[in-house]
């Protein structure tokens, strides 16, 4: 059995280890059970609990959550709204996301992720002219959202990379390498399409037609010389060595 220290470090990690993974009410729970410890707990304990209502998948509990924001022992930070806006987005709750995105809006003025997310909570419910308002009201501040990064390790380096990025040294051989992956996904789906369409045609046609249907999707099904697939994608896996 798990022994929790009593520590706001340990009980937090727990809620916040519980909401992330889904079980949202062991969360909810353990945070009711805080001050029977004699614990009081900080803004990260009620992010996770924020969480947790949010993974909860019940509109109802973000009222729960509103209740603790308003009761919490000290100032909400932003980070704090910004998890109770996006639970208000994930259920369509356009009067507390409001509410929310103005907090957020009063502590970070150039938070582009809120504009972006009261305005989409204001488009999914159909008024348009709030949502527009957002949107204009962010570009005329000048915000800007910053794109969103991601990064791979290969052979001990890290490499970071956004949408449609060309800085690598090695862009146009990763790039053709994709190509490669796509078509053989595209491959895969239609060779299924075509053992699929050959089951009905077996069912269905005379053993004459089967064949011509046979012949026509031959035809058409394009093929590719995986030489050629394997030696670009051992060429860059090399060169990436190399380097």
């Amino acid at each position: 059995m798990i022994q929790i220290h009593n520590d706001i470090i340990s009980w937090t990690a727990m809620i916040n280890g519980y909401a992330e993974h889904g079980y949202s009410q062991e969360a909810i729970s353990l945070f009711e059970n805080i001050s029977s410890v004699g614990l009081t707990p900080d803004y990260v304990t009620f992010i996770g609990v924020l969480t947790a209502c949010n993974h909860a998948g019940l509109s109802g509990r973000l009222s729960e959550a509103e209740h603790m924001v308003r009761n919490m022992p000290f100032p909400c930070d932003d980070v704090v709204w910004s998890t109770l806006l996006r639970a208000c987005k994930d259920h369509g709750d356009v009067d507390r996301g409001s509410w929310a995105a103005d907090h957020v809006l009063r502590l970070d003025p150039n938070s582009a992720g809120t504009y972006i997310t009261i305005a989409n909570i204001y488009s999914a419910s159909g008024r348009w002219k709030e949502a527009t308002h957002f949107r204009k009201l962010m570009k005329s501040k000048g915000v800007i959202k910053e794109p969103g990064w991601s990064w791979i390790n290969v052979n001990d380096q890290l490499n970071t990379f956004v949408a449609g990025d060309q800085s690598h040294p090695l862009s146009e051989h990763i790039t053709t390498v994709l190509e490669l992956l796509s078509t053989g996904i595209g491959d895969a789906r239609l060779d299924l399409e075509v053992f699929t369409s050959m089951e009905a045609a077996e069912n269905t046609f005379p053993s004459s037609k089967k064949r011509a249907a046979e012949q026509e999707l031959s035809r058409d099904t394009p093929h590719h010389n995986e030489e050629d697939s394997r030696y670009l994608a051992t060429g860059t896996l090399k060169r990436d060595s190399d380097e």
